[in-house]
């Protein structure tokens, strides 16, 4: 049997509920690697709950959020009808994401600093990774913020996430800032690129 292929789509304040539990599920395992122990049990479900839903709520033509969701080979559609809390909760518990789960996550958000966006939150789930979920929406941010007419970019990572690193890197994006106390004490480096 084929492994699921999967589609990208904008997200919607519907999402933001699968958009938090995927984000939760990326810091709370990938990071785990690379953070103290302390910061993974300091993560808080309903904190990603309410930083996407007020995301999401806001309609700012400049500021975006995309994700992946696991399809049938060659399908259109998921299988699976994601508003069901049961579904969604795979993605928070054991087990590999199923056909219709939430795998992958980005979002551009505007700067205060003119011609400035932020790519944040980019995440794919600890199962899906390897399968170019990360280059494609990568591929995705970066369309949106050129055809935004953003003229700079940044992005911080985890100053120890080799992968990540090297998915930016091969994009373009080059190391502006290291901050050695980073974000509640992990150490970051902040990335940025020139678009035209």
């Amino acid at each position: 049997m084929a492994e699921p292929e999967f589609k990208l789509a904008v997200a919607t304040m519907s999402d933001a509920d699968e958009a938090a539990r995927l984000h939760f599920v990326s810091h709370t395992r990938s990071f785990a690697a690379f953070t103290p122990a302390e910061w993974v049990a300091s993560r808080r479900l309903e904190n990603y709950q309410a930083q996407w839903a007020g995301f999401l709520e806001k309609s700012d033509p400049r500021s975006r959020a995309w994700l992946a969701r696991l399809h049938e080979p060659g399908g259109s559609r998921p299988i699976a009808d994601l508003r069901r809390p049961q579904v969604a909760q795979r993605v928070e518990g054991p087990g590999k994401p199923r056909v219709g789960d939430v795998v992958g996550i980005v979002r551009i958000i505007r700067m205060p600093e003119d011609g400035l966006a932020q790519l944040s939150s980019i995440h794919v789930h600890p199962d899906c990774q390897g399968r170019g979920i990360g280059q494609a929406l990568m591929r995705r941010a970066e369309a949106f913020i050129s055809e935004s007419g953003y003229q700079r970019a940044s992005l911080g990572v985890i100053q120890a996430n080799r992968r990540a690193r090297a998915l930016y890197e091969r994009f373009g994006w080059t190391v502006v800032e290291e901050r050695p106390t980073g974000v509640e004490g992990v150490p970051i480096c902040i990335y940025g690129k020139t678009f035209k």
